[in-house]
């Protein structure tokens, strides 16, 4: 029965938390007078229990980014010209690390959050890395794994202060588009940070 209950105490934190209770109890009875049969069947129970109940869902980090209306209203205005707009920005997360580049888009109408802005590594679907979403009110709903680095959080403050011109260094520091990722070919692409086709479909001056 000892060992039973050296089962459970360890299990308890994966037990719904109205359980949590009884099966303290249970453990600090078993160790101190042993148990009956009733409570050694519940003991067992409780084992199965902890054992098959999916995983207690893990809070997100929340981060306020600032008013994202003018992002929103950035990729509003693009949406007329492109079923599926995207802007890429690049942080560094310190100054050893390689620099990352991000892509950002707007969750479609079957999405979890319809309407938000989701944050990713810019690489092809299924390979890309989800650092979380952007809600409308400029809540930055982090994912829980991996850890967001503060200097994308920074980055994504700018982007909601300065969207256009934010994404635009992007094609500068690269040379590509920051909204297709094309190779901008002329010197007036690369200093704008976008191309002539771009900057029509999005709207902004080029």
């Amino acid at each position: 029965m000892t060992a039973q209950i050296d089962i459970l105490a360890p299990l308890i934190p994966r037990l719904p938390p109205r359980d949590h209770h009884f099966a303290h109890d249970l453990v600090r009875k078993g160790r101190k007078w042993g148990l009956s049969d009733k409570q050694a069947e519940w003991v067992g129970k409780l084992i199965d229990k902890a054992n098959n109940h999916p995983p207690l869902p893990v809070e997100r980090k929340v981060v306020d980014v600032g008013n994202f209306q003018g992002a929103i209203d950035l990729f509003r205005k693009a949406a007329e010209y492109l079923k599926h707009p995207k802007v890429r920005l690049q942080f560094q997360a310190d100054a050893s690390a390689p620099k990352q580049a991000i892509r950002l888009a707007v969750a479609g109408p079957k999405a979890k959050v319809p309407g938000s802005i989701n944050v990713g590594t810019d690489a092809p679907y299924g390979e890309a890395v989800w650092f979380g979403r952007i809600h409308p009110d400029g809540r930055f709903e982090q994912a829980t794994r991996p850890e967001v680095p503060e200097a994308l959080v920074q980055l994504l403050k700018a982007f909601a202060e300065r969207p256009a011109e934010t994404a635009a260094e992007y094609g500068r520091l690269t040379g590509h588009c920051c909204f297709c990722d094309r190779h901008l070919q002329d010197a007036r692409s690369t200093a704008v940070g976008y191309g002539p086709h771009c900057a029509k479909r999005w709207q902004l001056p080029w």
